[in-house]
């Protein structure tokens, strides 16, 4: 199978609550850049994607009717969060917009699990930056909050004032890179020897090497043990994250017993 990214554009998706800024950040997204944009209908009924073409190439949006065309949507909770979980689907990384005088939200809670469920990227977008007034500990709540769902990166933005817009190009490519990447088998081997020597596996097990042995998102392959718990699985995921640096990227770990040989790569 051809890698995420191979066969065309890196593709985005804005997902959020009603009413939190993805519309007004979409279209400073777009003038900040200065970029031809055209639309074309998607692969779901009703979907527009619309095609950016930034200094490094072209993106695609996936599905921007969602906040593009108010007009069209009924029941607006419910028919919302079933278009952003389609547009999570079609893209290879979700940018959350939230309205940061909110705080995080039960409902972004719920998005953000359902883009990491997903198996995409995430980047936090905690728009309406300028109304917060305790920035210091709201920013840093956020950041705690967000290390449950792959240690995601916030960026603080206003689509009002223009604050803040000219980082998410940058940040979106590079969390798409992340998403793609692999990493050589003797790096992975490193981080897990690393990973066991910091704290080793529960009950005696012994986990001999590793691979990737996919991307979009990184999946790898460890073997030597059965799998363990999920708080040294957590250890482990959040380890191989640090070592390749995976913020924000959802990281897939499968285990093989003793005896269990490699298939592929």
């Amino acid at each position: 199978e051809s890698e995420p990214g191979e066969d065309g554009e890196p593709r985005f998706a804005l997902v959020g609550r009603p009413n939190v800024g993805k519309s007004s950040l979409f279209n400073r997204l777009v003038g900040e850049e200065r970029s031809v944009v055209f639309e074309e209908a998607g692969t779901t009924r009703d979907a527009v994607d619309a095609v950016v073409r930034w200094p490094d190439g072209a993106v695609r949006f996936v599905d921007t009717a969602g906040f593009r065309r108010p007009a069209k949507v009924h029941g607006v909770e419910y028919f919302g969060f079933v278009r952003a979980e389609r547009a999570i689907d079609r893209a290879h990384v979700a940018v959350l917009v939230l309205d940061a005088s909110d705080g995080f939200t039960a409902e972004d809670k719920r998005i953000a699990a359902r883009v990491i469920e997903a198996g995409r990227g995430l980047l936090v977008a905690a728009n309406k930056w300028d109304l917060v007034e305790e920035k210091d500990r709201a920013f840093k709540l956020l950041a705690e909050e967000l290390a449950a769902y792959a240690r995601a990166k916030v960026l603080r933005t206003s689509a009002l004032t223009g604050t803040g817009i000219h980082r998410l190009p940058p940040a979106l490519l590079d969390l798409h890179g992340a998403w793609t990447r692999r990493a050589p088998t003797a790096s992975v081997n490193d981080a897990l020897q690393a990973a066991i020597s910091e704290r080793p596996p529960p009950g005696g097990g012994r986990y001999r090497y590793a691979t990737q042995v996919a991307a979009g998102p990184p999946a790898f392959v460890i073997f030597g043990g059965r799998a363990p718990n999920d708080s040294y699985r957590r250890f482990l995921e959040n380890r191989f994250r640090r070592a390749f640096e995976l913020g924000g990227v959802p990281i897939r770990l499968r285990f093989r017993p003793p005896g269990a040989r490699p298939r592929g790569r």
